[in-house]
């Protein structure tokens, strides 16, 4: 009986120590389970750890790519004059590089032709804005006319150079929200607007050897700016009023070519009122014009002197030989020449809200008033002869007022006001 109770111990006491040693080994392999369980966790918190570091890591990088100086390059672009009225003044724009990035952008303010029309410039409601392109595109843009581009770095800090590119691109997303005037709103004036938005505070452009210009009028700059354009100079001498004998804001008679030529002699001062200039090295030429600048050969002046002669020998060949073809021809283009600019200048002066067309003197000498003379008292001899003194008359005194106003400071005008005075007093001395 001992043997086998011993023996029944003996199995007893094997199988509990398997029961242990399965026991050992699951309580092990739960804890192992419980541990990787714990580390397979983990490694989505420690991931989004890691990329907000690698994000942090890229934006210091970037930051302290942006402080230095060649991060980014900003030049100011001077395309010069076309062909066109609103064109002959040239083009002002700015070109930002970022070699790193691979950008070369170039940012200009213009009237936007896709949303309005010529007639929308006149009414002054065409609206404009600061648009951005491509470097090549915009260069290639100006080849078809074989207009010339060139360009000047500015000397910006880095901080004003990034401030200027995210004025620029903020005005570019809200699109064309100004209306477009030559007086204050043009493509040179508000390429200076961009460029005092981006200034460090306190700091400011000083406009260098430009005390004569400032105190110039907007119509004082038009010689110089239309010299190679004799009629686009007739042209906006005609449609400026009164309002172009202001001399503020100075930035508006920064014409393309004046602000290029003289962006070499500006300076910034900061607030402790160190100096520097605003541009770097020399002028270069990123397109070459292929259309020389030559002068128009005939003049508003020869051409309106040609037509002084004209009337002279209309009227003196009327008195001896009679009223005939000449004389016809001669006082249908002298009321055309009247009429048509007359009824132009009497829409900007009753309709137009465009700057500068508050009052112009012109009206007096070219109206619609001669032609409705014609046309509705000319076979009434006494009454049409009254008229046509009356006429006359004003216009003589109308002359004699050149010193004083200074829209009249332009000989072709007088030739073409004298070939109208003398065809209307023919009337005094030529029995029809």
């Amino acid at each position: 009986n001992s043997y086998y109770c011993n023996k029944l111990l003996c199995r007893f006491c094997n199988w509990h120590g398997n029961l242990f040693s399965y026991m050992r080994k699951v309580t092990i392999l739960f804890f192992l389970c419980l541990l990787v369980g714990i580390v397979i966790a983990q490694p989505s918190q420690t991931i989004i750890i890691n990329e907000d570091s690698i994000q942090k890591v890229k934006a210091d990088s970037i930051n302290k790519l942006a402080e230095s100086p060649d991060f980014i390059h900003v030049s100011l672009l001077w395309v010069s004059a076309g062909n066109k009225v609103y064109t002959a003044s040239g083009h002002s724009a700015l070109r930002l590089e970022c070699p790193s990035n691979n950008l070369d952008i170039t940012y200009t303010f213009e009237m936007n032709l896709s949303m309005g029309s010529i007639m929308q410039f006149f009414n002054g409601t065409a609206p404009a804005g600061y648009v951005s392109a491509p470097t090549q595109m915009f260069i290639d843009s100006y080849r078809k006319e074989g207009r010339g581009i060139k360009a000047i770095k500015l000397n910006l800090s880095p901080r004003e150079k990034q401030n200027l590119w995210k004025y620029l691109d903020s005005e570019f997303e809200k699109g064309p929200q100004w209306k477009f005037d030559y007086m204050h709103n043009g493509c040179s004036s508000m390429t200076v607007n961009a460029l005092y938005q981006c200034l460090d505070d306190g700091s400011e452009i000083d406009f260098r050897n430009f005390e004569d210009f400032k105190d110039s009028s907007y119509r004082g700059v038009l010689p110089d700016l239309f010299m190679l354009s004799p009629w686009v100079h007739l042209f906006w001498n005609g449609i400026m009023g009164t309002d172009g004998e202001e001399s503020k804001p100075f930035e508006g008679k920064l014409y393309p070519a004046v602000l290029f030529r003289e962006s070499q002699h500006m300076v910034v001062i900061d607030s402790l009122h160190n100096e520097r200039s605003l541009t770097i090295g020399d002028a270069y030429e990123l397109k070459k014009a292929e259309t020389t600048d030559v002068p128009f050969p005939v003049t508003p002046t020869i051409c309106f002197g040609i037509l002084c002669l004209l009337a002279i020998v209309a009227t003196i060949t009327e008195y001896k030989y009679g009223y005939h073809t000449l004389q016809r021809v001669t006082d249908i283009i002298l009321l055309s020449i009247q009429t048509l600019p007359g009824i132009g200048l009497l829409y900007l002066l009753l309709f137009s809200q465009q700057v500068g067309t508050s009052w112009n003197w012109l009206v007096i000498a070219f109206n619609p008033l001669p032609l409705l003379t014609w046309l509705t008292v000319r076979k009434k001899k006494g009454i049409y002869m009254k008229c046509k003194t009356v006429m006359a008359t004003a216009l003589l005194i109308f002359m004699l007022c050149y010193p004083f106003i200074p829209q009249l400071h332009y000989n072709a005008l007088m030739l073409l006001c004298s070939s109208f005075v003398i065809r209307l007093i023919s009337v005094r001395f030529i029995n029809r």
